[in-house]
């Protein structure tokens, strides 16, 4: 059996596809920000999980569209893109990211302005809500079906992660619980 989960799931709950034995693959949706612990345990006919497209990018921001445009001359005349752009509350750089995080980043559409054919070169000026943006599209990770043995060390060091932090906040939440504080 295999599973495409619908485009808007954000999450997956805890023990969603437990003990579903005949579950070979799923398809993951761009929305999709967490799953919950031991959402596919006992799944052990699970082979593959298919991924988004992802992409790896710098950016500049600019207020104004023509200062932008300025920009991108100076950089095809060889200017050091550290030297150019605004300051701004945007990472410089992001990683790996879904269309639908560079939408819920840089505002609804955003993602669609991206040439994703046009690697190691600048592209622009693109708009967001926050101004218009050159970016240098350093790698597209297409949409691909990761066989569940190649990711399972990086879900169980996840799962670990979630277990220490759940671990963490019972403790600080028992010396709260057990604590009186006094003021004299």
């Amino acid at each position: 059996t295999s599973i495409v989960l619908p485009e808007g799931l954000t999450s997956i709950d805890e023990y969603a596809f437990t003990e579903t034995t005949s579950l070979a693959s799923v398809s993951f949706p761009e929305s999709l920000k967490s799953i919950g612990r031991r959402a596919f345990y006992g799944a052990t006919s699970l082979a593959s999980a298919t991924l988004p497209e992802r992409l790896t990018f710098r950016q500049l921001t600019f207020r104004e569209e023509a200062s932008a445009l300025i920009a991108l001359d100076a950089l095809a005349s060889g200017a050091a893109a550290n030297t150019l752009g605004e300051s701004t509350m945007l990472n410089r750089a992001y990683s790996y990211r879904s269309a639908l995080d560079l939408n819920s980043t840089f505002g609804m559409g955003f993602a669609a302005q991206i040439d994703t054919a046009a690697l190691n070169t600048w592209q622009g000026p693109l708009k967001s809500s926050f101004g218009f943006h050159l970016l240098f599209l350093s790698s597209v990770e297409p949409q691909q079906a990761t066989p569940f043995f190649a990711a399972k060390d990086k879900v169980l060091r996840d799962y670990s992660q979630a277990n220490k932090k759940f671990a963490r906040q019972r403790y600080v939440e028992n010396l709260l619980d057990n604590t009186e504080i006094r003021i004299e």
